[in-house]
């Protein structure tokens, strides 16, 4: 997480400036983008900002924000020959959706997907981002009927039974991915609820809602993301979606481990503060957020999670059957395969016919030393070995 290495705040101009260019009005008019009361304050945002851009730049980045948001329907290609920076265009969507749009060999910490040249805005962006409740294909691969527990899916649970810990992210095109190692494991969270708020209202002040929830089941989702673009938004329904699945690792209500380990990270990392009140995204951003306590399946994840379903199963599926991390962990993994198994087998048969041979060739000693005895003989066949180890 980049939080704990910024400079110092930016300036109320630069934070202004940002703002106006981000979510203003696009009639060229000069007047500030509206602020409800309590609208959550954007600090870290700005500080992400300022760590991607400095102040003597910022009037470059102005510019070519209002460019990428008026012509939204242009390819890269065409937008990079209205600016003196190619790398302008590229900066710009990293900031105004925080997307790990890279460019020569920036982008986000975990995502590094490239704009192609003829590809639109929203076109990339449908490109990278996930998507799966509309493809048949990802219904098919899994099992939609397989019970699912959301309990399974708080960071408590993900770090005591799945030895997966949290990574906090600047860019959303990085939430809810499971990166793995020989003895690690990390699930990257986006840190900035603040903006995924500020967004919504944005949206909710235009007319048609670009965006709203559900949309992404009916409508292609290159047009969720050509309808928001211009108010220099996210879909709605992923900014409501991100939100949601934040309450389902960090559950505000009956999970006080998972909130003491949310709130030892805010403090430790100087992250969003909005985060410690994720009870209040509910009543403010969806009317259907209680239908995710009603997740019982991996079907419904995947309905009523269009786009971050995928990953929340994925997820699921490190809880339910977690990868070893240690040795002893790894050795037990090895132990479950069925080469492992067949070896097992030849060896427990080997050493039973070796057990047998050595208690045939037993029985058969006993057998002869009881006739000897019997015979009182020597002179009887091979008694006289006996008589002969005996003096």
């Amino acid at each position: 997480m980049e939080l704990g290495h910024l400079p110092a705040q930016p300036s109320q101009e630069f934070k202004e400036k940002l703002e106006r260019a981000i979510w203003g009005p696009l009639d060229g008019t000069t007047a500030d983008p509206a602020t409800p009361d309590g609208s959550p304050p954007l600090d870290c945002f700005f500080k992400y900002c300022q760590s991607e851009v400095r102040e003597p730049a910022l009037g470059s980045v102005v510019s070519a924000m209002a460019i990428l948001r008026t012509k939204s329907d242009k390819s890269r290609h065409d937008l990079n020959t209205l600016v003196d920076n190619p790398a302008l265009i590229d900066l710009c969507l990293r900031l105004m959706l925080m997307t790990g749009c890279s460019s020569r060999g920036m982008g986000g910490a975990v995502f590094r997907r490239r704009w192609m040249d003829h590809e639109t805005p929203a076109e990339y962006l449908a490109r990278i981002l996930p998507q799966n409740s509309t493809q048949s294909s990802t219904h098919g691969q899994i099992n939609g009927s397989q019970a699912l527990s959301l309990d399974k899916l708080t960071a408590d649970y993900l770090k005591r039974y799945a030895s997966v810990e949290v990574e906090w992210t600047d860019h959303v095109t990085d939430h809810l991915l499971l990166l793995k190692g020989s003895d690690w494991k990390k699930v990257y969270i986006f840190a900035h609820p603040a903006f995924l708020l500020r967004s919504i209202e944005v949206l909710s002040q235009t007319r048609d809602h670009p965006g709203s929830s559900g949309a992404a089941g009916t409508s292609k989702v290159s047009d969720l993301f050509a309808q928001s673009l211009p108010q220099g938004c996210l879909p709605l329904s992923l900014l409501q979606e991100t939100l949601l699945t934040l309450e389902i690792l960090f559950p505000p209500v009956g999970d006080s481990r998972s909130q003491r380990l949310l709130a030892t990270d805010v403090e430790k990392e100087n992250l969003d503060p909005m985060l410690l009140r994720t009870v209040q995204f509910h009543a403010s951003t969806s009317d259907d957020a209680d239908d995710v306590q009603k997740l019982t399946d991996v079907h419904s994840l995947y309905d009523q999670f269009p786009f971050w379903g995928a990953r929340l199963h994925v997820l699921w599926q490190e809880a339910e059957e977690p990868t070893p991390t240690s040795f002893i962990g790894r050795l037990g993994d090895r132990k479950k395969s069925p080469r492992f198994m067949w070896w097992c087998g030849l060896m427990a048969i080997l050493v039973a016919i070796m057990f047998g041979i050595v208690s045939t060739v037993l029985a058969a000693a006993q057998v002869w030393i009881s006739y000897c005895s019997w015979m009182g003989d020597a002179n009887v066949l091979w008694c006289g070995l006996k008589e002969g180890h005996g003096g």
